[in-house]
């Protein structure tokens, strides 16, 4: 796991901020999927690797809700190995909060790269990096035990 205050964003490099790609398993319910998105994403990663830009993922990144972490990883080992390259950092929201579980770290080391939520200072000015759900009062941090719970109910409805 990253350490937000060992490892510090650059302030000599672009930063993009992504946030809520809601990755999945690849079906057609997979949002990156759906618009050409994944030409799309691919080459912002392109322009993003020409500039030396930074990249921070600020939650759910991978929609782990409706999908096995598993499938995920199957589709989209690919991304998550030229995501690992880049060395982005990734701040877990409420739907890839599964990835919390350190069994779950293991299964790829794209997720070394998981921080907490963190405050970088650029031109005077400081900003929070998070994804939101820290936040809000209806998600607490024990929402993501019932988010099987959650995919199996959304599942039905599908």
């Amino acid at each position: 796991m990253v350490d937000p205050h060992t490892s510090s964003v650059s302030k000599e490099r672009e930063v993009y901020v992504l946030s809520d790609l809601h990755i999945g398993n690849g079906s057609a319910k997979d949002n990156l999927i759906k618009n050409n998105r994944e030409t799309l994403l691919y080459r912002l990663l392109d322009e993003i690797e020409r500039q030396d830009g930074q990249i921070i993922l600020l939650g759910d990144f991978l929609e782990l809700w409706r999908y096995r972490l598993e499938d995920v990883l199957s589709r989209w080992h690919k991304l998550l190995d030229r995501l690992n390259q880049i060395q982005v950092v990734y701040i877990l929201g409420n739907h890839d909060a599964a990835l919390q579980d350190p069994k779950l770290q293991k299964m790829h080391s794209f997720f070394d790269n998981i921080c907490p939520p963190f405050i970088a200072s650029f031109n005077h000015r400081r900003f929070k990096f998070m994804h939101g759900h820290e936040i809000d009062p209806i998600i607490s941090e024990d929402w993501h035990k019932f988010s099987h719970m959650l995919r199996r109910f959304v599942g039905a409805f599908e």
